[in-house]
């Protein structure tokens, strides 16, 4: 919450109490609700963070009668017959929302990729983690779109400023279509490590085991030490392909070029995660793309493909 750089803080937030989410909103008249889970925890379950939040948030905004814009995120692959519980959830979420404050925008980003991402990063974790025994479900073959997270909050800026926004629906998700195994080359590409993995079906009774045990962790720990990959209702999600719905609206409705992913957008994410930093890896030689040299101040930096057409974009 904020007014002219000034932040707002909130004491004693609880999100299930509806006085305290009023008087979050009762001077607002945007409100973006962020809030989503990707599995179970031992405080929330995704029922009630993708349906019950959303639709308490939007009856509240809709009462306040200041709320002019409300925009709503769901997930692209969001459906009521999505074969995970996450999807489920949030497409129950979406008609909620939409069933209460009809001129809500609905967004519904691809897999994110920027700073501190759950994404690449969590990839990059596992490829340290198992190296050449890296589990892949079904050898990797679900499509995704990532997109870059500098590329949703433009879009989302844009969404707040085009009035025929309202009411929509737009699947944010990146220009280009991976399978995951293709997304797992990229990450073992920028860490220097082999591209290598063991192709796992989710009938193998090794796969089941290791899912019901992550998904029982993900509910009684306070910490997320569990691999929140292999929950048995992510192992579901394989099924669905996390890439435009072809009737819902897209970044060109936004009038918003987004970007590639493979333009310099994940290296600086993941490259610390190298076996022994960041000039090393197992694979000591750099890929082409990365020219090393010396800065201006003497430091080491690298040269790599740019945002914008081509171009480079230096980094220390």
């Amino acid at each position: 919450m904020g007014d002219l750089g000034q932040m707002v803080r909130l004491p004693k937030f609880d999100i299930r109490d509806d006085a305290a989410v009023a008087h979050a909103v009762h001077k607002s008249n945007v409100v973006i609700n962020l809030i989503g889970a990707d599995i179970d925890t031992w405080n929330w379950k995704l029922e009630e963070v993708h349906q019950d939040i959303p639709s308490r948030i939007a009856n509240i905004c809709a009462a306040s009668g200041n709320v002019e814009r409300f925009i709503h995120f769901s997930a692209a692959g969001a459906s009521p017959d999505a074969t995970s519980r996450r999807l489920r959830s949030k497409a129950v979420g979406e008609e909620l929302v939409r069933s209460i404050i009809p001129t809500a925008t609905i967004l519904r980003p691809g897999p994110l990729v920027g700073d501190e991402d759950r994404f690449t990063r969590r990839l990059a974790r596992m490829v340290r983690m198992h190296g050449p025994t890296m589990p892949l479900v079904e050898g990797g073959t679900q499509l995704v779109a990532p997109t870059f997270v500098g590329d949703v909050a433009e879009a989302t800026l844009k969404a707040l400023n085009h009035a025929g926004a309202k009411g929509e629906t737009y699947d944010l998700v990146g220009p280009q279509v991976y399978e995951m195994r293709q997304i797992l080359e990229v990450v073992c590409g920028i860490l220097r490590e082999p591209f290598e993995y063991v192709h796992r079906f989710r009938s193998d009774p090794r796969t089941k085991v290791m899912a019901a045990v992550q998904s029982r962790l993900s509910q009684v720990a306070p910490i997320p030490f569990y691999n929140a990959w292999y929950t048995e209702d992510l192992l579901n999600e394989v099924d669905t392909d996390l890439v435009a719905s072809p009737t819902a609206g897209s970044y060109d409705d936004l009038r918003h070029v987004p970007r590639h992913i493979e333009d310099g957008l994940i290296l600086d994410q993941i490259r610390h995660m190298r076996k022994g930093g960041y000039g090393e890896g197992s694979l000591k030689t750099p890929p082409p793309e990365e020219e090393a040299y010396s800065g201006p101040l003497g430091f080491a930096k690298t040269r790599y493909p740019g945002l914008n057409n081509g171009s480079t974009l230096d980094t220390w």
